[in-house]
């Protein structure tokens, strides 16, 4: 969820001069926009996962 609203804020900063022009969208830059986000939140959430485990053991 988190890299949907954040890769869809970024994308309309990064790409909307384009959508408002009606050019069309680069799907080289659209992709990463949604991926570092998702890769980021799953890190963490793994992190965290990881530290309570520890802390549990």
């Amino acid at each position: 969820m988190v890299a949907l609203v954040v890769g869809s804020l970024l994308s309309v900063i990064n790409q909307g001069d384009a959508v408002l022009a009606g050019q069309p969208i680069n799907l080289l830059k659209v992709t990463p926009t949604f991926a570092v986000p998702f890769l980021v939140a799953t890190f963490g959430a793994w992190s965290v996962a990881r530290s309570i485990a520890r802390t549990a053991a």
